[in-house]
């Protein structure tokens, strides 16, 4: 479960009227009705001249600003800029954990911001898998149960599933942890079982926000090798940083800050 902390000074109940960044947007590349030929390769993303607005103190405050860019299927990109900057806000949006205030987001073709909540959380389970900075796993449950928590809330019928968690954590050099708690394993071994996690349901893009902020530079590393290995694969991977050495393993940095690409 991610526990969300709400912060007084700042929300998302604006008015209820649409509000729009006063700034003028880019031109697109692309006009909407060629999303559906030029994006359907599972994995690919577009997006649209998003723009994310939080009320603080009474006016609203613009986390992003027109953003617009495409990421092709199989790609390794880094969006890297410096606290602030807005880039989980993106990474946020793009997987679908927020929704931003205009502009749409196009994953395989499909307009995430005209999904409802609820097809938009299933299109989330099984397309998009997040790995987190500080983990999110539960804590009192077995390595094991919290990878094979996600089929719990998959609509599809896996064919043998606990064969597939072992498979999957064995791959990860987790074979001896299945029944331990996260508490009694160390930092990286945590974040490989978020990558597992990530991993179940065969997404076709991962979503990594700051992947190693929360590990030493060695087992970052190897936290960044897993990713690569994964791109391999032919997986899709987004990964927030604000580390210039890791985002240079990508195959594409894009630069973020203050809400705005540069």
């Amino acid at each position: 479960m991610i526990r969300i902390i709400k912060d007084p000074k700042l929300t998302t109940d604006l008015p209820a009227e649409p509000i729009k960044y006063p700034g003028k947007p880019l031109p697109h590349r692309f006009k909407p009705s060629q999303l559906d030929t030029i994006y359907q390769k599972s994995g690919s993303l577009y997006v649209q001249d998003i723009s994310k607005a939080y009320l603080m103190g009474g006016e609203p405050f613009w986390a992003l600003k027109h953003i617009s860019l495409e990421i092709k299927s199989g790609e390794f990109v880094a969006i890297l800029g410096p606290s602030g900057s807005g880039k989980s806000t993106l990474l946020h949006i793009i997987g679908g954990l927020d929704r931003p205030s205009e502009g749409s987001i196009f994953v395989d073709a499909e307009n995430l911001s005209k999904l409802s909540d609820k097809k938009l959380a299933a299109f989330r389970n099984k397309k998009i898998g997040f790995v987190f900075q500080f983990f999110n796993l539960i804590p009192k449950t077995s390595v094991f149960d919290n990878v094979y928590l996600p089929f719990l809330y998959s609509r599809e019928t896996v064919d043998k599933p606990k064969d597939k968690v072992n498979q999957l954590l064995t791959s990860l050099g987790l074979a001896n942890k299945l029944k331990s708690k996260p508490n009694e394993i160390s930092g990286g071994e945590q974040q490989r079982v978020a990558i597992a996690r990530a991993l179940i349901n065969n997404p076709t893009i991962i979503l990594a926000d700051e992947p190693t902020g929360n590990l030493d530079s060695k087992t970052g590393l190897d936290i960044l090798k897993i990713l690569l290995s994964l791109k391999e694969r032919g997986k899709t991977i987004i990964m927030v940083t604000h580390e210039q050495h890791l985002a240079n393993s990508a195959d594409r940095i894009i630069n973020i800050k203050d809400g705005s690409l540069v």
